[in-house]
């Protein structure tokens, strides 16, 4: 029995049947183009459609302000409860119980790590063991009402890193020492100050918290970095120290949106004369 033959030509030729050649009428010689005649048909939409498209547009208008409504009210609700989140973890009574600066006169780093420990506060020691045996100490005293795992895990995340809730509930009440005896005597105490209002304000109330001399003190002055600061000198432990007490706002050293404008960040420093 013979096998039917393929024809390649025949078969394009049924492929380019009489509708698919009309497709293509247009064109000059062998070249031929689609035929874009149907394309010049009217674009509007025909009149008895016209009231369904506006039925269309009436419902996604409606739909897009109820959504619009509810993006808004949800982001301002979150805006409030921060808001008052942050009101409240300021208002809590918890204390600084900042140590007197002057009685670590004379130490190293593992004594006032230890007379640190002894005071029976929440402190969270960053440096290692081989940091204080190099005379460098880095210690957090967390607020009264917040642990040492919970505060070493916010402070783990960076400050500057958290929201204003819980940047409001770590600070207030937290102070950092900060301790150097490589080169000479540096030991430094920081903390957020919510109370004072002003800068000036907070620099008087610091030096009258260690109890340093006033009136021996130079006077207000602001530095190059913008901290308004004091200076004056002290005895302790039979050595001469400088000491200076140095305020900015908060929003200088932590870029946190919600906290107060008038937060003030005060740093008090002892150094070997």
């Amino acid at each position: 029995m013979d096998k039917p033959s393929f024809n390649l030509f025949d078969k394009f030729d049924s492929i380019l049947s009489k509708d698919d050649i009309t497709r293509y009428s247009q064109g000059d010689g062998p070249v031929r183009y689609m035929d874009g005649s149907s394309l010049n048909r009217p674009i509007t939409m025909p009149k008895k459609k016209l009231p369904i498209a506006l039925a269309f547009a009436a419902v996604a208008a409606v739909i897009g302000v109820m959504l619009a409504m509810n993006l808004l009210g949800s982001t301002l609700h979150a805006a409030q409860r921060s808001a008052a989140s942050v009101e409240e973890n300021l208002a809590r009574e918890v204390s600084l119980d900042i140590p007197l600066i002057s009685s670590y006169a004379g130490m190293d780093a593992a004594t006032i790590k230890s007379s640190t420990d002894s005071l029976g506060l929440n402190v969270y020691t960053v440096s290692s063991d081989e940091d204080i045996a190099a005379g460098k100490l880095d210690m957090v005293k967390m607020p009264s009402d917040v642990s040492v795992e919970e505060g070493a895990m916010y402070y783990a995340q960076g400050i500057s890193n958290l929201d204003a809730p819980d940047a409001a509930l770590l600070l207030n009440g937290m102070w950092r020492l900060q301790f150097d005896s490589t080169k000479s005597f540096n030991l430094s105490i920081r903390y957020a100050d919510f109370d004072s209002g002003n800068v000036d304000t907070a620099v008087e109330n610091a030096i009258a918290a260690q109890g340093f001399d006033a009136s021996t003190a130079t006077e207000l002055d602001v530095d190059d970095a913008g901290n308004t600061f004091r200076s004056g000198t002290l005895e302790a432990g039979g050595a001469t120290y400088n000491w200076r007490v140095s305020a900015i706002g908060l929003d200088a050293v932590y870029d946190i949106s919600g906290l107060p404008d008038t937060a003030i960040y005060v740093g008090v420093r002892m150094t070997a004369a």
